[in-house]
């Protein structure tokens, strides 16, 4: 769980799910999904072993190359890398 507090004032709460340190989904205080993340099953977490994360209907893919440089892309696309319009 995290609460951010402002002035002795509650402002943020934030909840969790986790598998092991792998963080799977960040929820509200009301348990509703704010974003869910998608792994490499081959990775224990970190940069390179986040492959997607969906937050507020919008998808971000993480990519990395042959040296392990992180890139990512936001939004749909098809095939060739070329960006769908939604």
């Amino acid at each position: 769980m995290y609460q951010r507090f402002e002035n002795n004032i509650k402002t943020a709460d934030k909840r969790f799910v986790r598998l092991g340190l792998i963080e799977l989904q960040e929820r509200d205080s009301e348990n509703n999904i704010l974003a869910s993340n998608v792994w490499r099953p081959d990775r224990k977490g970190g940069v390179a072993g986040l492959l997607m994360r969906q937050q507020s209907q919008q998808n971000t893919y993480y990519m990395t190359n042959h040296l392990g440089h992180g890139k990512y892309r936001d939004g749909t696309y098809n095939e060739d890398g070329k960006k769908l319009r939604c």
